[in-house]
């Protein structure tokens, strides 16, 4: 399991934990039971916000990492765009820069 899958799982699990049937059934619980549930469906979502603000670090780490690329192939397509001089000037400008998007993505899953 990467990552991603348990991020996913997670974000499921805390779904689940809030669903109408699931707290009509927390409801019905005794108190020392209610606050048990509460303790663990509070560790879920600390999990899952540590996950995400872990995820979120690494792609702004990786962005920086290939932001001079990525910002140069920005402005070759921008430039490739306003002179309109080749259309496969454009794909292959736009390919790049797509190619480097990919990279960042790829380097955070």
């Amino acid at each position: 399991m990467n990552r991603d899958e348990l991020l996913n799982i997670l974000r499921q699990l805390e779904i689940d934990l809030y669903t109408p049937k699931f707290r009509a059934w927390v409801a019905k619980q005794t108190q020392p039971n209610k606050n048990k549930i509460r303790t663990l469906r509070t560790e879920i979502i600390k999990y899952r916000s540590g996950l995400e603000t872990d995820q979120l670090k690494i792609l702004a780490d990786k962005l920086d990492e290939l932001a001079p690329e990525l910002n140069k192939g920005i402005a070759e397509l921008q430039e490739v765009i306003k002179a309109v001089k080749d259309f496969i000037a454009v794909l292959n400008v736009l390919g790049n820069v797509i190619g480097l998007i990919s990279k960042v993505v790829k380097l955070i899953a």
